[in-house]
């Protein structure tokens, strides 16, 4: 079985490697990289630079964006989509699924023994709350 080395060099053999400085190549689920650039076997993978592709649930990705697989991602700089009970995103807006939620800037809706918010006026329910600025106003029962 052949074992060569000098300096940054390599060559095996037996499951074989070879590796050079940067440059390296496996086998045996294979594996070859030079530079910023691999490639892999196995539940793939492959990525160069910023770019990125996975397989087995699959990934992509390049510079900021990424999409993924297997209950869904999907997101570009600020934006974001899910999926599974479902989430959307972009900059300071958010949706939500699944006993329901929105917000946006300072603004919040949510479901399910609701709440609601804007600035400093909180609207609650469920034994209801009602707020502004420092004056909280609570409801119990009926009223008049």
């Amino acid at each position: 079985r052949p074992t060569w080395s000098e300096g940054d060099s390599t060559w095996s053999e037996g499951d074989s490697t070879w590796s050079e400085s940067d440059s390296t190549w496996s086998e045996g689920d294979s594996t070859w990289s030079e530079g910023d650039s691999t490639w892999s076997e196995g539940d793939s993978t492959w990525s160069e630079g910023d770019s990125t592709w996975s397989e087995g649930d699959s990934t992509w990705s390049e510079g900021d964006s990424t999409w993924s697989e297997g209950d869904s991602t999907y997101s570009e700089g600020d934006s974001t989509w899910s999926e599974g009970d479902s989430t959307w995103s972009e900059g300071d807006s958010t949706w939500s699924e699944g006993d329901s939620t929105w917000s946006e800037g300072d603004s919040t809706w949510s479901e399910g023994d609701s709440t609601w918010s804007e600035g400093d006026s909180n609207w609650s329910e469920g034994d209801s709350t009602w707020s502004e600025g420092d004056s909280t106003w609570i409801f119990l029962g009926s009223y008049r």
